[in-house]
């Protein structure tokens, strides 16, 4: 099976899934290939601004079952055709849903900084992809002009 390079999973609304393109951008120019699970909406958009490459409809029924017992044979293909998976939510139980089912990378990064925090989510996103090594440290304020 060919494998594409990264999938990001995204459950957020438009406003929070722009906020991490120029992330997606850069993780793009780096490795190649990137794929989205997301709203169908946000999902054409991203494809259209040539941030991802692919987008798979996250409500489509087939995607819930990612928090049921038995994971749809389709989406687990999804997820078996990816090398890394970046999934944007707080839901620890859904990455070790991800990690049951892949012997991929997963790396999961909460969608906006906790409130204590000081930072702009775009910060934060790309201070936690520097962190798991997908970006260079340099990668921070590159993606921020």
């Amino acid at each position: 099976m060919t494998k594409n390079h990264i999938l990001v999973i995204h459950h957020g609304a438009l406003g929070d899934i722009v906020s991490t393109f120029p992330a997606l951008l850069r993780l793009k120019q780096l490795f190649g290939s990137i794929a989205i699970v997301c709203q169908s909406s946000i999902g054409q958009l991203a494809q259209e601004l040539d941030i991802v490459d692919k987008w798979f409809p996250l409500e489509a029924a087939a995607f819930a079952t990612l928090y049921s017992g038995h994971i749809d044979p389709i989406v687990k293909n999804i997820l078996l055709s990816n090398r890394k998976i970046v999934l944007f939510s707080r839901s620890r139980l859904l990455e070790k849903t991800l990690y049951s089912i892949l012997e991929n990378e997963v790396y999961r990064i909460a969608p906006r900084p906790d409130l204590d925090q000081k930072i702009h989510v775009s910060q934060h996103i790309l201070s936690n992809l520097v962190r798991f090594r997908l970006l260079e440290e340099s990668d921070k304020d590159t993606c921020m002009t």
